[in-house]
């Protein structure tokens, strides 16, 4: 596979996680749930958000891992 097909993968992949968190987050807001643990699915949601800008703009030193390991 091509580079840019496997960063539209990841990118693809990380919306689905933000998406799934998001859910996670409004459910447990819902629930009434403490602070603590809405407070550590915001910080994911955050974080996923984060790594995907990066990846759509193409600035690779900012994400946490090398770009490398998605294309092995």
């Amino acid at each position: 596979m091509s580079k840019e097909t496997v960063i539209k993968q990841e990118i693809l992949k990380l919306s689905i996680e933000i998406a799934s968190l998001r859910y996670e987050y409004e459910d447990a807001t819902k629930q009434g749930l403490p602070y603590s643990f809405t407070s550590l699915i915001a910080q994911s949601i955050c974080e996923k958000e984060r790594i995907k800008k990066a990846l759509e703009l193409g600035r690779f030193k900012d994400l946490p891992y090398n770009v490398k390991l998605l294309f092995k």
